[in-house]
């Protein structure tokens, strides 16, 4: 039996949010569990930019942090706490930046069969809806709630009420333990029962682009309904429209792009694709092509294939179809180094016509 707790506080030993975090552990402990303590903050985690790559093909294009390795260690552990101090009405900015790259989990329940819990502590102010929030979210993602620990403290281990705060939280652990030990469950749309039928009506309305989130709802079994359209009340029409390739953030575009990668020109090819942006900062960014799987990144390749020099008007006019990437090449409104070959012969194949629009 192992739970981990998900600390994310920006304190090291003076951490309220650990002390009260580590009190729980210690109540699971005493019923033989093995436990956990993870400080988020010490991690490399980049922001979730909003690609929905992760629902489209499964996977995130964000491929040089620590997500997968903490993906990893809840999916093998049997409890779970997400705990995070409440300084301006909610959840840390780490708590929210590691939040968000949970998406993939969020539209495709990960955690049945896992108990979970919530926690926060402030100096007085929306600690609750905090670790309520926080609960919440992990049983969106399938897992039995145990609920949520609170507590309140102003200064480093100055706590009201230290003894019942402190008494509570042991009390939840053992709950925890004990969960774990009885094999509770929760159905796929536990409490939240709203939650679950309107991620089962959008997920099936956009069956065409949330094809991996699709793919898994129907092996679940999950469709056993009457799907209702997903609608702008107001006026009438599909709330999730296409992006707009020329108002998104560049780094959104350019990371978007294994979004359109084809890995059925891809057989074969190991090549990096670096994008020099010659107006704007960042610059730097490149794809990664191998075994028919692309992935983006930031930064200078040691090594690429072609290099892009391009700037950032000219690309998003080609993302979104209003220019012709390939006359855009011929008459030098971008340019192009290394491995002219493969670019001219095979990019338009690896991403369609040659730009990131779908």
């Amino acid at each position: 039996m192992k739970i981990v707790a998900m600390v994310a506080s920006p304190h090291k030993k003076m951490s309220n949010t650990k002390q009260l975090t580590e009190e729980v552990l210690a109540g699971a402990a005493e019923l033989g569990a093995e436990t956990e303590l993870i400080d988020l903050c010490s991690k490399n985690i980049r922001f979730c930019i909003g690609c929905a790559n992760c629902l489209s093909k499964g996977s995130c294009v964000i491929k040089n942090d620590d997500i997968e390795e903490l993906r990893e260690i809840m999916a093998a552990a049997d409890g779970i706490i997400w705990a995070s101090p409440t300084y301006f009405m909610t959840v840390t900015g780490q708590m929210k930046t590691f939040i968000d790259r949970q998406l993939p989990w969020g539209h495709r329940p990960q955690l049945h069969g896992k108990v979970s819990l919530g926690l926060s502590v402030s100096a007085g102010m929306d600690e609750v809806p905090t670790a309520e929030y926080l609960a919440g979210i992990l049983d969106h993602m399938g897992s039995y709630s145990c609920g949520i620990v609170t507590g309140i403290a102003v200064n480093p281990g100055i706590w009201r009420e230290k003894g019942t705060t402190f008494a509570n939280a042991r009390r939840k652990g053992a709950e925890m333990a004990q969960a774990i030990e009885g094999k509770f469950t929760s159905t796929p749309t536990g409490v939240f029962d709203n939650y679950h039928k309107f991620m089962r009506d959008l997920i099936y309305a956009n069956r065409d682009f949330m094809v991996s989130d699709h793919k898994y709802w129907s092996e679940k079994g999950w469709f056993n309904f009457e799907p209702q359209p997903i609608v702008d009340e107001e006026v009438g029409v599909d709330r999730n429209a296409a992006i707009d390739l020329m108002t998104i953030p560049i780094e959104q575009l350019l990371l978007g792009m294994p979004r359109n990668f084809n890995p059925k020109a891809a057989e074969g090819v190991e090549a990096v694709i670096q994008f020099e942006l010659t107006d704007v900062e960042p610059k730097h960014y490149h794809l990664i092509i191998a075994n028919g799987e692309c992935a983006a990144s930031t930064g200078l390749h040691p090594d690429p294939r072609v290099t892009i020099y391009t700037s950032e008007k000219i690309w998003r006019e080609i993302s979104a179809g209003k220019r012709d990437g390939a006359m855009a090449y011929v008459t030098k409104l971008y340019k192009v180094k290394g491995d002219l070959g493969f670019f001219t012969s095979q990019f338009s194949d690896l991403f369609g016509s040659g730009d990131n629009n779908e």
